[in-house]
């Protein structure tokens, strides 16, 4: 039992603080009950936003390519899927892709992590897009884990296009995907080239990439500003309130959202799935809706 009485027989010299020295406060009944309270309200809010972190959010960004065309092309772009599970899993986000019609679907890497999500890639069949599905090697696709042939036919029967180090030309847009960074030999003299002759979008899964062509763009002279779309971060996964601290190698100093330079802008995704431990706090998994114009 609390008690939150003092003893009247208890005397001056035993009750009496030393001069200088603050009063020891009681744990009285009334403090418990606060103090109760105030933990069931943290354990219920810290749930809910464990919660609300793990719920798929949608993003709708204007981007000024200086395409030809007048007509805005929409790119729907996913990152970091990390398949594991059920195709059940993913319904939402096929859902959301569907509803926002697309003309282009991009996958940015680390699509497998684990030989059982070699089938899982199917799920990608049941979306498409009039410019096409493409995608890119990420760090995971290309582990001691992984085979990255296994991947690439996997991608092919859903019907998407495996850019490693090349790129195509997808509706008046040089589209460039580039090898992982960290385990990959990526060619960045493809970009250049590309982006000379026009309107350039470039997968590259892990953003630090972005300061090697930034280095290369430097040196060179006529090369339009060029879009790089990646993820690999997962917007630090476990960043409450929105503060990483914590990204993995290859993040480089880049977290999520847009990192602008004369030569070029980046944009990083903070990705579907998850990586090593099956949590998100305050980064919630982003689908991404590219209005390109």
């Amino acid at each position: 039992m609390i008690d939150d009485s003092v003893d009247p027989q208890e005397t001056p010299e035993r009750s009496a603080a030393p001069e200088g020295r603050p009063k020891k406060r009681l744990l009285t009944r009334r403090n418990f009950m606060h103090f109760g309270v105030g933990a069931g309200i943290g354990v219920i809010g810290g749930g809910a936003y464990a919660w609300q972190s793990h719920r798929l959010e949608l993003v709708h960004t204007r981007y000024e390519l200086r395409l030809e065309s007048s007509r805005a092309i929409h790119v729907a772009a996913i990152s970091d899927l990390h398949l594991a599970g059920s195709p059940e899993d993913y319904a939402l986000l096929l859902h959301r892709v569907r509803e926002a019609s697309p003309d282009l679907i991009l996958v940015v890497g680390d699509t497998v992590d684990h030989p059982r999500g070699y089938e899982l890639v199917s799920i990608l069949a049941e979306i498409d897009a009039p410019l096409g599905k493409f995608a890119c090697l990420g760090n995971w696709d290309c582990s001691l884990h992984v085979d990255e042939e296994e991947v690439a036919r996997a991608l092919a029967r859903a019907g998407v296009r495996l850019l490693v180090n090349e790129g195509v030309q997808v509706g008046g847009i040089n589209l460039v995907g580039l090898d992982d960074w960290v385990f990959g030999v990526p060619d960045l003299s493809v970009v250049p080239k590309f982006a000379a002759a026009g309107p350039t979008l470039v997968m590259a899964h892990c953003p630090a990439i972005f300061d090697d062509l930034i280095a290369q763009g430097d040196q060179q002279d006529g090369i339009a500003p060029y879009l790089v779309v990646s993820g690999h971060t997962h917007g630090g996964q476990i960043a409450p309130f929105g503060i990483a601290p914590y990204t993995p190698y290859g993040s480089s100093r880049y977290v999520q959202g847009w990192y602008h330079h004369a030569q070029a802008d980046l944009y990083v995704m903070r990705g579907i799935g998850f990586s090593n431990i099956q949590l998100r706090i305050g980064s919630r998994p982003e689908l991404t809706i590219f209005e390109l114009t």
